[in-house]
């Protein structure tokens, strides 16, 4: 069974783990991920980081946040071990940051080379705006 909550900073190690096992040989992906890595938000700042979890392993990840840089969106990151992917970690981590989130847009940036959480998010009703190294998707 999977289980979706709130991280601890008890998280942070397995979280390590899941991203070096997805993107420690991309560092566009690894960099993107060191960028959003600071988990506790500033007070004033929506933020929230979520992990599914499967007998106490982390087998997912998903961060949604309110930034600066955008103020009239929420950027949105997840991330699923690739032995978990098409399980359904993805939806079930996707519709937990919904109940956490507002009435905000979401903006999600991944790398094309990313390609099962591209066809995640289209799956979702997200579209590509701008393809780059790293790609930006929204509603």
């Amino acid at each position: 069974m999977i289980t979706i909550r709130r991280f601890t900073t008890t998280d942070t190690e397995s979280v390590e783990q899941l991203l070096r096992e997805l993107w420690g040989h991309d560092v566009a992906m690894f960099t993107t991920y060191n960028l959003h890595r600071d988990w506790e938000s500033q007070a004033d700042l929506l933020r929230s980081t979520l992990v599914a979890t499967h007998n106490h392993r982390t087998v997912g990840l998903g961060t949604i946040f309110e930034s600066t840089l955008h103020p009239t969106m929420l950027m949105v990151v997840m991330y699923v071990a690739t032995a978990w992917q098409r399980q359904g970690v993805g939806t079930l981590l996707f519709n937990a940051l919904q109940q956490v989130s507002d009435e905000r847009p979401w903006l999600v940036k991944l790398t094309r080379r990313d390609e099962a959480g591209v066809q995640f998010f289209h799956q979702q009703g997200f579209h590509t705006i701008v393809s780059t190294l790293i790609g930006v998707l929204e509603p």
